[in-house]
């Protein structure tokens, strides 16, 4: 039986979606300049149901912490994120960046690694059985 935690695998598929869509900003940027790719994390939303399926110690946790000021993000203010990375004149131009809330962020070391990023991309392409090559 496969030994599977899911918060490990959510923070996973959060990896791989920064180094995925900083790929394919790089690809973007030679091909289709005009386009732009940015990752945005919007905060932890208490309301979200995120952690529905987690262990009860960490829903419980998480609907504390609702409670606790300055821990979280409400529903608006991660959608002003949202609206600000795609419609504000100050990222309009921004590509291949990481962003946590409106603010530009460090992605992981795993994340800039060019060899990583590609081998996501091309493993991820098989998979759905599309050009590696595009764009």
């Amino acid at each position: 039986m496969i030994d599977y935690d899911p918060l490990e695998a959510y923070a996973r598929s959060k990896l791989a979606n920064v180094a995925f869509v900083i790929e394919l900003a790089k690809r973007l940027a030679d091909t289709k300049p005009d386009l732009t790719a940015n990752a945005l994390h919007p905060g932890l939303v208490p309301g979200s149901r995120l952690f529905r399926e987690s262990a009860v110690h960490v829903r419980i946790t998480t609907r504390l912490a609702s409670f606790v000021p300055f821990v979280g993000s409400s529903a608006e203010r991660a959608a002003d994120s949202l609206v600000h990375l795609t419609a504000d004149e100050e990222t309009a131009n921004v590509s291949g960046a990481y962003f946590s809330g409106t603010d530009r962020a460090f992605p992981s070391e795993q994340v800039r690694d060019h060899e990583f990023r590609q081998r996501l991309w091309t493993e991820s392409a098989d998979l759905v059985g599309v050009n590696p090559d595009w764009p």
